[in-house]
């Protein structure tokens, strides 16, 4: 029993709290049409966080972001090898880091763990609708913390059939494919759009080329026309 208390006491779950209530959160994920944005697209980007609105990077999307001249202003991480090759950014980022990951939060105990499970609607409040990925997890804590609108960048989920890319950075390449996106990436989106509605959150997917259809499908400069 005390071994068990000292492992909880060590690994807390963060309640976020609604810090981002009414606000945009421009979800980016590690889809190769992110690394396509062009230097107009970021700017715009980069003039809504000026404004208050939030960028939350999803693993190594933070990469192309920076490329792009973006500083996320949140980034969100699943997996501890992630965590083991990029610890030197990730100490040095300045803005909040969120993680599923006990062993990490073990490592870096500022970083701020969160607790999921599956459920089949939105809460906003712990613990943290799940998903088939980073990905997904990441617009589930865009509405946890009270975004009125969610905008998805990078959510391709296909590989491209020129370049046979998947991700928008080389940290790693080739490790997912079509079906895998099909039976599972995308399915595990379904009914999200109308669940997020329910608790006052829009979600629009902005990626060039998504295959997924799940949420209505803008392109970015008409994000900036509402």
């Amino acid at each position: 029993m005390g071994a068990a208390m000292d492992a909880a006491n060590l690994n807390p779950y963060t309640d976020p709290g609604h810090p981002w209530q009414g606000k945009t959160v421009f979800c980016l994920a590690s889809g190769d049409s992110l690394r396509r944005l062009d230097a107009s697209e970021w700017a715009l980007i980069r003039d809504a966080q000026r404004h208050g609105d939030i960028v939350l990077a999803v693993n190594s999307s933070i990469k192309t972001a920076r490329n792009g001249g973006c500083e996320p202003d949140a980034l969100i991480f699943t997996d501890q090898n992630w965590f083991e090759d990029n610890e030197t950014l990730i100490r040095a980022f300045k803005g909040p880091v969120f993680t599923l990951s006990r062993r990490a939060k073990v490592a870096m105990p500022e970083l701020l763990r969160l607790e999921n499970i599956t459920r089949g609607d939105f809460g906003l409040c712990p613990p943290l609708r799940d998903g088939r990925s980073t990905g997904h997890r990441a617009v589930s804590l865009a509405v946890m913390c009270g975004a009125r609108r969610v905008v998805m960048m990078g959510y391709d989920m296909r590989v491209d059939p020129d370049t046979g890319r998947s991700h928008c950075h080389d940290d790693y390449q080739h490790t997912e494919t079509m079906k895998s996106y099909r039976d599972e990436f995308i399915p595990s989106f379904n009914g999200w759009h109308q669940d997020g509605l329910r608790v006052g959150c829009e979600i629009v997917n902005a990626t060039d080329g998504t295959a997924l259809d799940e949420f209505p499908k803008v392109r970015l400069m008409d994000v900036f026309a509402c």
